[in-house]
């Protein structure tokens, strides 16, 4: 296991989270938070730690660069073959544009200026590149996780009808795996329909191993921008809709099986042979995702709680801001073996 001592000056925040990312990849990485105690000699305990380290990852920012702190550790592992010691191998990871320290200007650093999991990756690898190829599967996962977070807040804040529908078009699978469940999700299908005069819903949330299936309709983000009578309109056609999907479900089944992508998750919802149909429970459930949380008045509270408890429970009005939450909630992996 490599031993990492971390150097930084005032980029905590970042530092916090680097170390934790390094220790799930089992390398054994420190800074200063975790070794100096009340009563300790900064200079003795970090001076130790460096010399105990393989590598030494120089966190490098504008601040850090004008560090003394920084500047005696960087210049501590560069000197420690000089005095009979190991070498160590010094990590730069710029996090912020600035002129580098003459000692690395001929060193390759991560850059994590454009992306953090960029930058994580660069250092994975090298520390640890036969666990890296492992390691940076959930890293991607969890990167993806934030780009829709931080896509779908960058729309909402716009408080745009037609963009946040626009943005669901092309990300039908965060609505996949911000409803579902991502071990069994299959996918979420746009403008589903169950016959060519029926009416159409905006998303069809497929969860084929459990035999869930939420019909989605999206509203206006903004519940300001909406009156009464758009929010009972909206709710009574995602009732019906249901309820037409649930009066014949052999069609409903037949129609979710072509539109399937995933041709395994389509043969388990309509199976050619009648004799491996399933007998599971079957849920058809409707979602009418309308407004921001901070936006609901009491009477708006109230049209929602009526609505889940006259459909028993199967038509449910969401705030966009359940699906900005869900959406940062990453992924959980176990950790890698020792």
């Amino acid at each position: 296991m490599q031993n990492v001592f971390v150097s930084y000056s005032l980029d905590a925040t970042f530092v916090d989270t680097l170390v934790e990312d390094l220790r799930f990849a089992n390398v054994a990485a420190t800074y200063d938070k975790l070794i100096v105690k009340p009563g300790d000699s900064f200079f003795e305990k970090l001076g130790a730690a460096v010399s105990a380290s393989d590598h030494i990852i120089v966190v490098l920012s504008k601040s850090s660069i004008r560090s003394h702190w920084v500047q005696a550790e960087l210049g501590l592992a560069m000197a420690s073959p000089l005095f009979g010691a190991r070498a160590v191998r010094v990590l730069p990871a710029l996090i912020q544009q600035c002129e580098l320290p003459a000692s690395l200007s001929g060193k390759s650093y991560a850059n994590f200026c454009d992306s953090y999991y960029s930058g994580l990756r660069d250092l994975l690898d090298a520390l640890c590149p036969e666990l890296y190829p492992r390691v940076a599967k959930f890293y991607d996962s969890r990167q993806r996780s934030e780009d829709v977070a931080s896509g779908l807040e960058a729309v909402l804040s716009t408080g745009d009808a037609k963009a946040t529908r626009r943005w669901f078009e092309t990300h039908g699978y965060a609505l996949a795996a911000l409803f579902g469940r991502l071990w069994s999700v299959s996918e979420a299908i746009p403008q589903f329909q169950i016959s060519d005069s029926s009416p159409v819903s905006d998303f069809l949330v497929v969860i084929a191993l459990s035999y869930e299936f939420l019909v989605v309709s999206l509203g206006n983000p903004r519940l300001g921008d909406v009156s009464a009578e758009y929010l009972d309109t909206k709710v009574r056609a995602l009732r019906d809709f249901v309820s037409a999907c649930d009066k014949d479900r052999t069609v409903f089944f037949r129609c979710v099986a072509l539109r399937c992508r995933d041709s395994d998750a389509g043969r388990c919802i309509y199976p050619d042979d009648d004799c491996y149909r399933s007998t599971a429970p079957v849920k058809i459930e409707g979602k009418f995702i309308c407004g921001r949380r901070h936006e609901f008045s009491d009477r708006a509270n109230s049209f929602r709680i009526n609505t889940y408890n006259s459909s028993q429970g199967r038509i449910e009005v969401v705030s966009y801001d359940r699906l900005l939450e869900a959406s940062r909630k990453l992924p959980q992996f176990p950790p890698i073996d020792e």
